[in-house]
């Protein structure tokens, strides 16, 4: 643990969601299930499978942690990061988004510019589109284990912020299929990962166009989606620093945003790109 980088951020909505003694039976109802098997997830992970699928009760955690399993498995989770991205220049203009920085509880941050999408270029490569969104969520996976080791407690969320500017329901919707088979990738894959969606920019357009994201993201997600308009740093900065919100969002971080980049001042991370 880096003692200086604890020091930076303020206590986590995590700390109030450790082990209670009513996970202790699920625990070892998964322990017992996966075995030698549970070498493949992290506590991170972990957590995320138990809080996201509590509720619905441990048959259904075994369920998905077993399909996690086999999706990581499927796209050999511990060399896919190592992978050249050749296509990572196309497909971060088509789409750009960008992992910068942290919150003020050290959530990794994924800023995404929807305002400045080439609609037409994704729906023309949406195996691309697909690979860049898993890459993404395997980076924040990722820097979500070497957060928490150095700030001295598990973090397993991320903050997201959207830019929806001029954002219309026809782009959406050219590309609603595979936005759908990305939605169930998250929801199944990569659950309870979020501690906030934000949303700024938003028009009267959006309501339309949020009920369609409703329809794809689990209702817990959805209940963490805050909409703001045009006047949305003042609540921007409630959340993050301003030393960690690009300038294109109106802050003040000295380093610039870079389509498909991950920019972080105060984690250690092996890469510098999605």
């Amino acid at each position: 643990m880096a003692s200086s980088t604890s020091s930076v951020f303020e206590p986590a909505v995590e700390l109030g969601m450790l082990w209670k003694a009513e996970d202790v039976p699920l625990l070892e109802k998964i322990r017992e299930e996966f075995s030698e098997e549970m070498d493949e997830l992290t506590e991170v992970q972990l957590r995320n499978f138990v809080h996201g699928y509590k509720k619905e009760g441990i048959e259904k955690i075994i369920e998905r942690i077993r399909s996690k399993i086999e999706h990581q498995k499927e796209i050999s989770h511990k060399t896919f990061l190592n992978n050249e991205f050749v296509e990572l220049p196309l497909i971060a203009q088509a789409n750009p988004v960008c992992i910068f920085g942290q919150d003020k509880q050290g959530h990794p941050i994924l800023y995404c510019r929807l305002s400045k999408a080439n609609f037409q270029m994704c729906k023309s490569f949406p195996e691309l589109l697909k690979i860049y969104f898993l890459r993404t969520l395997e980076h924040l996976e990722g820097i979500k284990v070497e957060a928490s080791k150095q700030i001295g407690y598990d973090i397993w969320r991320h903050t997201t912020v959207i830019d929806a500017h001029n954002l219309g329901i026809l782009e959406i919707k050219s590309i609603y299929t595979t936005l759908n088979e990305l939605a169930q990738m998250a929801n199944y894959k990569y659950p309870e990962c979020a501690h906030k969606i934000i949303v700024i920019n938003a028009d009267w357009k959006f309501r339309f166009i949020k009920a369609l994201f409703d329809y794809l993201i689990e209702e817990t997600t959805a209940k963490k989606v805050q909409v703001l308009g045009t006047d949305f740093y003042k609540d921007l900065i409630k959340e993050i620093n301003e030393n960690e919100i690009p300038s294109d969002f109106g802050g003040k971080a000295s380093e610039e945003w870079q389509n498909g980049g991950i920019i972080l001042l105060n984690t250690n991370y092996s890469h510098t790109q999605i």
